[in-house]
């Protein structure tokens, strides 16, 4: 149904490759694919951009997360991935709230990805987002950062990774829970 290409889209010019978009689009005539999509794991901000203004993507996956939706959270994000003099530790936080908007006014559907990794979601700021946004304090971080980013106005979706039993069976209680209002 969806066609992921590219898949980790890095540079905006990887976003419009023609050859790619002629190929894309035959398999949408011959009913191969019914969904183009691209996802983007660096640059994410600019090659998204890229991609909801080449008007030809139904779905955009970049990393979307607390820190790059919330402007709290994401100076949190920031502080914790700096070092005592300074230096960057780890990928930059871009916000992404321009991005959604936009994709949701191409009316473009968009599945979040990353929402839990803890290279975008570090330790430090675990019971930050516990205090902000969980009303039920038994939920595990997981559950709790793939729901908010589900409530965000504008995804789609959330792409979630699991590595085992646990994983799923938190995943599955997704649909019930409630975050703070």
């Amino acid at each position: 149904d969806i066609y992921f290409c590219p898949h980790g889209a890095k540079r905006t010019e990887e976003v419009a490759y023609p050859a790619l978009r002629e190929v894309m689009d035959k398999l949408k005539k011959e009913g191969k694919i019914r969904f183009t999509a691209i996802s983007t794991h660096t640059n994410y901000a600019d090659v998204s951009m890229a991609a909801i203004e080449s008007g030809w993507y139904d779905i955009l996956m970049p990393v979307i997360c607390a820190p790059t939706m919330d402007a709290k959270i994401g100076e949190a994000t920031k502080a914790a991935f700096t070092s005592e003099s300074g230096k960057r530790k780890g990928r930059p936080i871009l916000d992404v709230r321009e991005v959604v908007n936009a994709a949701h006014k191409a009316n473009m559907g968009v599945v979040s990805m990353k929402a839990a990794k803890d290279a975008f979601n570090p330790e430090a700021i675990h019971d930050i987002m516990r205090s902000e946004f969980a009303k039920d304090k038994d939920m595990s971080f997981h559950q709790i950062a793939y729901k908010w980013v589900l409530d965000q106005p504008g995804i789609s979706g959330v792409n979630i990774g699991m590595s085992n039993i646990l994983h799923l069976r938190e995943a599955l209680q997704l649909p019930e829970l409630t975050l703070q209002g």
